[in-house]
């Protein structure tokens, strides 16, 4: 994994709380089909949200929203880079073949 230069500060990370659920979820459902498939979910959605911390500047995907596919699983990391703050916002991890717009919690209004 890449490492932060001498003197840089990695970003903040913020995860959405619904995040935590959905994580779990996942996590939950792997397991049931491998066990310890879960595990090896959220290892690799930390190293990846680790990865975000350090380095957020991923392509803008939609709406000032970014976008991070997790190696080896089918899905994404959306989230979103308060440069002024210093803060990557990790607003969903979604899985690849479904529509964010039916995903989101919040209203787009």
């Amino acid at each position: 994994m890449p490492s932060l230069k001498p003197g840089e500060v990695a970003f903040e990370l913020i995860i959405e709380e619904h995040v935590y659920e959905d994580v779990l979820k996942v996590a939950e459902y792997y397991d049931d089909k491998v066990q310890g498939l879960g595990e090896r979910f959220e290892e690799t959605l930390n190293a990846s949200l680790e990865l975000l911390s350090r380095h957020p500047f991923f392509a803008v995907r939609y709406d000032a929203i970014r976008c991070y596919h997790l190696p080896f699983f089918p899905y994404t990391v959306h989230y979103h880079v308060d440069e002024a703050g210093r803060r990557v916002i990790v607003l969903a991890v979604l899985h690849r073949h479904k529509n964010p717009d039916e995903n989101w919690l919040w209203d787009k209004n």
